[in-house]
């Protein structure tokens, strides 16, 4: 029922670009990066594919986890290791509107990090208390990050391209929720489950890691009052001033 209604509050939108096919061709994805949006997109890659990755490991290996690994053998724990990542998830995508589009995806950065870790030494010590905050830092991290690249990578389209190019986000989204998950199913069998499990965490921990340098470099290196600056991102002049 929700859908539906959400579905007629769409047709009441108006259109803001003319249609340039019709039929099934109107239905055909483009997808395309712009030369001047490469370096913000590129960029932004670290962060999109561990931020989805965590989340296809949540999704497709955390019940196993926690009842093989951990030793819990109530399905609830793997529920509320769920819930903890995708409610921190909403929070950290609202708390990233407080911050520029750069320090969102820092401060998320970090985080990814940090919950990488937590999990890594949960699964050491088989702690379910240890896991579930590693979730809860971990879904921070996603809905920070994701934001705020977003936000950076909108700064640096024109509306013609912006469609083209947020699908090129999602197409390495998606791809990094599925590819990493179905990798992991295929080693489990062979490597066992918590071998698996460090390699995927280390996976996102590296690549979180990563994120978190080049963000941090990026935003000491952004001189104040640069025209380039991401979105979101202003110089305040006075108290009256808002970013």
């Amino acid at each position: 029922m929700t859908f539906v209604v959400l579905a007629a509050a769409v047709l009441t939108i108006s259109e803001t670009l003319a249609p340039r096919a019709m039929g099934l061709a109107s239905l055909r994805p483009s997808v395309r990066v712009p030369r001047e949006a490469r370096p913000e997109f590129f960029a932004s890659v670290p962060a999109l594919v561990a931020g989805w990755s965590v989340t296809g490991l949540f999704l497709a290996l955390t019940p196993s986890l926690v009842s093989s690994v951990l030793q819990v053998r109530s399905g609830a724990a793997g529920g509320l290791s769920l819930a903890a990542l995708f409610l921190a998830n909403s929070v950290g995508g609202v708390w990233s509107v407080r911050h520029t589009a750069r320090l969102a995806t820092l401060l998320g950065a970090v985080l990814l990090t940090l919950g990488a870790s937590a999990l890594a030494v949960a699964i050491a010590d088989a702690s379910l208390v240890v896991y579930v905050g590693g979730s809860a830092a971990a879904g921070l991290g996603v809905g920070l990050t994701f934001n705020g690249n977003l936000r950076a990578i909108s700064a640096v389209t024109t509306v013609k391209s912006r469609s083209e190019v947020f699908s090129a986000v999602y197409v390495i989204s998606y791809a990094a929720v599925s590819l990493p998950a179905l990798a992991a199913g295929l080693a489990a069998p062979s490597w066992g489950l918590e071998t698996t499990g460090y390699l995927y965490v280390g996976f996102v921990g590296a690549l979180s890691l990563g994120a978190a340098l080049h963000a941090g470099r990026s935003r000491a290196h952004r001189p104040m009052g640069d025209p380039m600056r991401t979105a979101g991102e202003c110089e305040p002049r006075s108290e009256l001033t808002r970013c």
